[in-house]
Parts: C-alpha cells; sequence; structure tokens
C-alpha cells in the first residue's frame, strides 16, 4: 500500500514517541493540526488504501470469522484465512479446527485457544469411548495396605 506515513507530533524530541501509531496532534497552535506547510501530513478521510486490499489481513489474506463448521465450505486456502469466534464452545472450536486442518486452512487467533481445543477434542473422544465402561482407579499398594488395616 502506498500513501503517507504518518508520522506523531514531536516524534523527532521524544524518543518514545517514534515508530510509534499516529494520534492527532492537540493544541490550539500546533501547526501539523493546522496544516501548514512543510509540517507533513496528517490522517485523514483520503488517504484511504487501495479497495481491493481493505478488511485483508497483514499476512495478505482474506481473514473470515467463522461460528460452525458449514460456514467452512467454499473457502480457499490460497485466499481466505479463518478466525474462530469467540461465542463457539470449545468442543465446537475443536470440530472446526480439525476441519480447517484437514481442508488445510490456516486458523489465527489466539495459540491457546488452538492447543486447548485439541487437548479438549483428545478428552472428549477419550470420554466417549469409555462412556460405556465403568472404569475403576488402579489400586496401589500404599492403597491395598490402607484398606487392610
Amino acid at each position: 500500500m502506498s500513501g503517507p506515513k504518518f508520522k506523531r507530533q514531536e516524534q523527532a524530541k521524544v524518543k518514545r514517541l517514534a515508530g510509534k501509531s499516529y494520534r492527532r496532534p492537540p493544541g490550539s497552535q500546533s501547526k501539523i493540526r493546522e496544516c501548514r506547510r512543510g509540517n507533513g501530513p496528517m490522517a485523514k478521510v483520503g488517504y484511504g488504501g487501495a479497495s481491493e486490499f481493505r478488511g485483508m489481513h497483514p499476512s495478505g489474506f482474506r481473514d473470515v470469522l467463522i461460528s460452525s463448521l458449514r460456514e467452512l465450505d467454499g473457502l480457499d486456502p490460497k485466499k481466505h484465512i479463518i478466525r474462530i469466534s469467540s461465542t463457539v464452545g470449545l468442543r465446537k472450536k475443536a470440530e472446526i479446527i480439525k476441519a480447517a486442518f484437514g481442508n488445510s486452512l490456516v486458523v489465527i487467533g489466539s495459540k491457546r485457544i488452538v492447543r486447548e481445543a485439541g487437548k479438549k477434542a483428545a478428552g472428549i473422544k477419550n470420554h466417549l469411548k469409555e462412556e460405556g465402561k465403568k472404569t475403576t482407579a488402579p489400586v496401589t499398594e500404599k492403597k491395598e495396605a490402607e484398606v487392610k488395616k
């Protein structure tokens, strides 16, 4: 994307402001706020980026918000990356992540959520396998000795 790189007022004088995000200059006598010549551009509506790049993730893919498995249909892994909605529970997130990896789609968002969803999916599968069986905890020698006393 082309266009001016907006700089904060006083960024040359105050080291901590250099390279930080742009803020509109305050002050009634600010030369930048008054748009005087030689003071650099101020961010305005007319400096918008190209329309084909708006709404894109910085990686260059289209960011798509997903809240169900059906929404994965028709997504192209060469064009789209997915972000899972925060209202989706862990079980459904695990299913969406598994389906997305199967379709070679990239899931963005918190790595913690992806990790937890994977663990939760494994736990749910184990729970469903053992649902019909009664599981008993393994008895150790110490527990046997305590029971005999």
